[in-house]
């Protein structure tokens, strides 16, 4: 689907929707090169998807020269092998993200140590390693990933730069078309959650996504493509929902230092958790938990958790 001159935009393939699992949504970006944004899952559902509305656009998908990566989560980022190894296009990311685009599975390890709380359930690699193998298949490792960031031209025709928008992963970053008034995320909000950003992962930071909510309060934006489900037009509500999001981070912070305070030092993540989400049905329940540690971290909370 065309969304502006140099924009298209591909929804993202189901996988397992009983369990939220879909494979991000993807853009195209025509310029002088054309690039392709977050190609999907390894098992090639949404590669298959977006060769075929490609070809419905008039867009030629062995024309694609430049695979740009919002960040390297397994429903993002593992399809761009496909393209790397038989087409040899550059695979754009930042930095931080190399390592998980060389060893997919090795973020999973990195989450699951960051969960601090949950140490004494950290899986052995080899149960890791098969999650991952059943849930996402063959996961190819990309070793020459170009770097990218803040600022960097990835298409001077489309007037497309790199734009750095770290929250849900450390090193996620977006594309901002000036020319056309459009911003392509990955995962920092989604509009399904509406005001609760992707808080969902243990390296989820709060206040680092309030700075990039910031960044792109400030741009000119008309069109904002996310990682997951819609696209959403119009500045004025697009502004409107970063506002909301903003203020649900601030209440979110607020709530959680009165939790602490009256319970003790002893805090309960997935009743915090329930008490953060307030019963949006879109978040799934292991995700509460992440939402709830992701908080806690953010207001430098070092007593006793449990369950």
């Amino acid at each position: 689907m065309k969304l502006t001159d140099h924009l298209y935009f591909y929804r993202g393939v189901e996988i397992l929707p009983v369990f939220g699992l879909t494979s991000g949504n993807s853009c195209i970006i025509k310029g002088n090169t054309l690039t392709l944004t977050d190609p999907g899952t390894a098992p090639g559902f949404q590669t298959r998807n977006v060769k075929r509305c490609m070809r419905t656009d008039g867009l030629a998908p062995e024309a694609i020269t430049q695979i740009f990566i919002t960040h390297a989560h397994q429903d993002h980022s593992p399809a761009a092998a496909h393209f790397y190894h038989n087409k040899n296009a550059k695979v754009l990311c930042h930095e931080k993200e190399i390592p998980f685009l060389q060893s997919p599975s090795t973020f999973y390890k990195d989450e699951i140590r960051a969960f601090g709380y949950a140490s004494i359930f950290e899986p052995p690699e080899f149960i890791v390693d098969a999650s991952v193998y059943l849930l996402f298949g063959d996961t190819p490792s990309i070793q020459a990933p170009t770097a990218v960031r803040d600022g960097d031209i990835i298409d001077e025709s489309a007037g497309a730069r790199v734009i750095a928008l770290p929250g849900h992963r450390p090193g996620e970053i977006g594309i901002y078309l000036e020319k056309d008034s459009a911003l392509v995320t990955g995962d920092i909000i989604n509009w399904r959650r509406y005001e609760i950003p992707s808080l969902n992962m243990p390296l989820s930071d709060l206040d680092q996504t309030v700075e990039s909510l910031i960044k792109i309060k400030s741009l000119s934006i008309d069109v904002m493509t996310n990682g997951h489900e819609k696209f959403v037009r119009g500045q004025d509500r697009i502004r409107k929902w970063i506002d909301d999001v903003i203020g649900w981070c601030e209440w979110a912070k607020e709530t959680t230092q009165k939790v602490v305070s009256e319970r003790n030092n002893r805090v309960s993540l997935v009743k915090l958790g329930l008490d953060l989400t307030n019963g949006n049905k879109d978040i799934p329940p292991y995700e509460i938990i992440f939402i709830a540690h992701t908080v806690l971290k953010s207001i430098g909370y070092s007593g006793k958790v449990f369950l």
